[in-house]
């Protein structure tokens, strides 16, 4: 019967008095190999990181390496006492119990990080070896006799005590070979064979304390082992683990190389870092060339360093500009404003480009892009900040956005003409109508006027007669007809005018309030051309929405691009059939930020093109149809101008919508609900009014002048 042996028990070191001899075991030869080779592989491992552990100033990465380090020797040092188990071979059936097995590793794991610990100091005295060494014993032993009481064996296993404790003193003498091997790579390590061979003679160390500790041990063979191993062939009996002890290495070696590997490139990645800082002369000469202006903010307010370029900018010396206050060149920027905007998750100048202001020497003023960015050095966060004249460019950006409004306004213009053209032929047709109406029923009237007196049955006849031929019934229903759409046609006429007025006013680059649903209303009806044939626009605007402080002609222009690309979109989607798309713009706001989502049902935007649309002169459409501009000035507008953002959504096949987010400011929201609130308090007092004259004694009466 099979005995399992889960618990220590001191029975283990008793006599067998029956007779019985003991069992005769071999050794696997190849599983024996290759438990020598991961206790060297191991032990190879644990030099590199100890070295690793050797170069690191710094106590965290010490101690890290230093816990890696014991757990490439505790891997390698269990993995060589299960493969030696393996490697014994008995004519009788081996098992391990698996909780057990695992479990055996913790007190080498604990004694390995103990013993390398110590030996992480750079210069380990003897007497510190001797500790570490006798750490490394004690997790070895308790690792050993821990994993044989994971055997399940139809045998009776006993301990020699007196050879187990010889068997502890050799351990302790091979672990302080094994150790000072480590002390030794120590010296050498600039010499890879010596790294190499000390590793060869600790992984023999390591190997020797199994092998020793193996000789404690005596297996009996119960009744019925004695009798099946009888009735067997030798070389059926025996059992042969080759197999399992292979898949152990491999996993084994394979996690140990890891480490290898992992110390070999943070060996070469500190040798970068050295080359780095001995290259930090040239790289401040390249800074002092550099095309855009360098400045770091310390924590006074004062300009740090700068480069040559920056005084190029500022047109000061550089005797000047030492310690000066950022704020007397930049107004925007002081250390304080920087330091809250870099705790912002949406900040205004950190990490991203903005556009500010420059005073010079002379007092003149210039536009920079500026790129701000936090460093720490030693414990203090700095700004670093890059400018770059922009002076120049906004000229040609003005140029060219006048240029696309003029070429946008003709693209439009025919459109334009139709719309005015077609209410305008109606209105003339209407009027004409009420004049030949109105001079009817004058002559009528004059005739019934005539003969009101004096009416005889033929007269009343005839009269009769004449109103009848007059069709009076159908006149008194269709002039109101008429005047409703001659009216609604010259308000169509009216709002077309003036939302071209509108659209067409210039900001001259200087920001005022703007009103974003009467933006987003005027750009809907002077865009109206492009997509009411193809598309229904339903627009959902906040009544509550805050005016931002923007540029109006450039906003305008952005969603005029905006919705112009959305129409052929739609246009794109459906040109095979009469079904129109839809466009949805949505505006509404939150606590910092107002919202435009113009969405579309259209083709979508690949993810491939999605990359690229905001890219100057990148336009899928045919030409004559897109200069690839519109939205390329449009992120200059929203990002770079009013600070906000664009977000693009779009599907394939499915549509897209574009987000523009604009910050707004608090004190003309506040002041708006003040007015909203003062006018709904207005509109209910005039309410009240109206009601109280209605239910009073004399109703009021509108006057309306007509002629006479």
């Amino acid at each position: 019967m099979q005995k399992k042996n889960t618990t220590m028990d001191f029975w283990r070191f008793h006599a067998i008095d029956n007779g019985r001899l003991a069992i005769t075991g071999e050794l696997a030869l190849f599983v024996a190999v290759l438990s020598l080779t991961i206790s060297v592989l191991a032990a190879y491992a644990t030099i590199i990181a100890l070295e690793r552990a050797w170069a690191c100033d710094n106590r965290k990465l010490n101690n890290q390496w230093a816990l890696l380090a014991a757990l490439a020797l505790a891997i390698g040092v269990w993995t060589m006492h299960f493969i030696g188990m393996l490697a014994l071979r008995l004519p009788t059936p081996i098992h391990y119990d698996t909780a057990i097995t695992i479990v055996s590793m913790l007190p080498v794991i604990f004694g390995s990080f103990a013993a390398l610990k110590l030996l992480a100091n750079n210069s380990p005295s003897w007497q510190r070896i001797q500790v570490a060494a006798l750490f490394f014993t004690c997790g070895v032993v308790a690792m050993h006799y821990c994993g044989m009481e994971a055997m399940t064996v139809d045998a009776e296993m006993t301990y020699s005590p007196t050879l187990l404790l010889l068997s502890f003193v050799i351990t302790q003498g091979l672990a302080t070979l094994a150790i000072s091997m480590g002390g030794i790579a120590q010296c050498l390590r600039q010499q890879r064979m010596a790294k190499i061979l000390a590793a060869c003679v600790a992984g023999l160390a390591i190997a020797g304390m199994h092998y020793s500790s193996m000789s404690v041990v005596s297996f009996y063979p119960t009744i019925d082992t004695a009798t099946t191993a009888a009735a067997l062939p030798p070389h059926l009996v025996m059992t042969d683990n080759s197999t399992l002890a292979l898949v152990i290495t491999t996993i084994s070696a394979l996690l140990i190389g890891l480490l290898i590997v992992s110390a070999i490139f943070d060996r070469r990645l500190q040798s970068v870092v050295i080359d780095l800082q001995n290259k930090s002369r040239r790289e401040q000469m390249i800074v002092d060339n550099l095309f855009d202006g360098i400045v770091v903010i310390n924590c006074n307010n004062r300009i740090d360093t700068f480069n040559k370029a920056f005084l190029k900018l500022c047109q000061h010396t550089g005797r000047e500009v030492d310690k000066m206050q950022i704020s007397t060149l930049l107004p925007a920027l002081d250390y304080h404003s920087l330091l809250i905007d870099s705790q912002q998750s949406d900040s205004r100048f950190i990490n991203k480009t903005s556009r500010i202001k420059l005073i010079k020497k002379d007092g003149s003023q210039i536009f920079c892009e500026a790129t701000i960015a936090p460093i720490t050095v030693n414990t203090h966060i700095l700004f670093n900040a890059s400018f770059r004249d922009i002076s120049k460019r906004e000229a040609l950006e003005l140029q060219l956005a006048h240029a696309q409004k003029l070429e946008s306004i003709g693209q439009l213009a025919a459109g334009i003409a139709h719309e005015i053209n077609t209410p305008t032929q109606y209105i003339a047709s209407n009027i004409a109508f009420l004049k030949d109406a109105f001079q009817g029923c004058i002559d009528s009237l004059q005739h019934g006027q005539t003969f009101s007196s004096s009416l005889s049955g033929d007269d009343r006849h005839y009269f009769q007669q004449s109103l009848n031929q007059l069709k009076f019934d159908f006149i008194s229903t269709e002039i109101p007809q008429a005047i409703e759409q001659s009216l609604e046609g010259l308000e169509r006429v009216s709002s077309i005018v003036k939302a071209m007025k509108s659209f067409s006013y210039p900001s001259h680059g200087d920001k005022h309030l703007v009103d974003l649903g009467e933006a987003i209303a005027t750009t809907v009806t002077v865009a109206r051309n492009e997509w009411r044939y193809v598309a229904d626009v339903h627009l959902d605007i906040a009544s509550d929405l805050p005016p931002i402080d923007g540029l109006r002609d450039e906003i305008n222009q952005v969603l005029l691009n905006m919705i112009v690309n959305a129409a052929h979109a739609i246009e794109d989607r459906y040109q095979n059939n009469e079904q129109k798309g839809r466009i949805d713009i949505v505006a509404h706001f939150d606590s910092e930020y107002c919202y435009i989502d113009i969405k579309d049902d259209g083709m979508g935007i690949s993810n491939e093109h999605k990359k690229r649309i905001f890219d100057p002169f990148f336009t899928t459409k045919e030409v004559g149809r897109g200069t690839g501009q519109g939205l390329s000035i449009a992120y200059s507008v929203i990002n770079e101008k009013h600070n906000g953002a664009i977000v693009v959504d779009s599907h394939l096949g499915k549509g897209t919508t574009f987000t523009i987010k604009l910050p707004y400011l608090q004190e003309a929201s506040q002041q708006q609900e003040m007015a909203s609130s003062q006018q709904h308090l207005s509109q209910q007092h005039l309410s009240q009014q109206h009601l109280s004259q209605q239910h009073g004694n004399q109703p009021a009466s509108t006057t309306k002048a007509g002629p006479s």
